[in-house]
C-alpha cells in the first residue's frame, strides 16, 4: 500500500513539474522582449450576473504571466447597476491592479500617458 502511495505522488510531482517546464518554455519562446505594459479593459453595462467570474478568470491569466505586461486591469463603468458595482468594488479591494473608472476617467488618464510618450519621445 506504502509503495502505491509514493508511486502516485512520484508521478503526481513529475506531472507538476512538466506543466511547469512547458509553461517556462511557452513563456521564453513567445516573449517578444519588449518592455511593453498595457492596460486590460472590461466595459460592464447595467447588471452583469457573470461579472465576478470574468473578473476571476481575468485575474487568473494576469497573475500567471511572469513576466506581468498586463500592468491594470480596468472595469469600464458603463452604467453598471449597484450590485455589479459592489461585486466590482470587492474584487478591487482584494486586487490593487483592478480599478473601477468611468469613460471619462479612463480618457484623462491616456491623455497623460500620451502626452508623458510624446514627451519621452521628444
Amino acid at each position: 500500500m506504502e509503495k502505491i502511495l509514493l508511486e502516485i505522488t512520484v508521478i503526481c510531482l513529475v506531472v507538476i513539474g512538466l506543466i511547469e517546464l512547458i509553461k517556462i518554455l511557452a513563456i521564453m519562446f513567445t516573449d517578444n522582449k519588449t518592455d511593453c505594459r498595457c492596460d486590460m479593459v472590461v466595459p460592464v453595462y447595467a447588471h452583469d450576473e457573470n461579472i465576478e467570474l470574468l473578473l476571476r478568470s481575468l485575474i487568473s491569466i494576469i497573475e500567471w504571466d511572469d513576466k506581468q505586461k498586463i500592468k491594470r486591469l480596468i472595469c469600464l463603468d458603463c452604467g453598471m447597476d449597484g450590485e455589479t458595482s459592489s461585486i466590482c468594488s470587492k474584487v478591487c479591494e482584494k486586487y490593487s491592479f483592478v480599478h473601477i473608472l468611468t469613460p471619462e476617467e479612463y480618457g484623462k488618464s491616456m491623455e497623460i500617458v500620451k502626452e508623458y510618450a510624446e514627451k519621452k519621445h521628444s
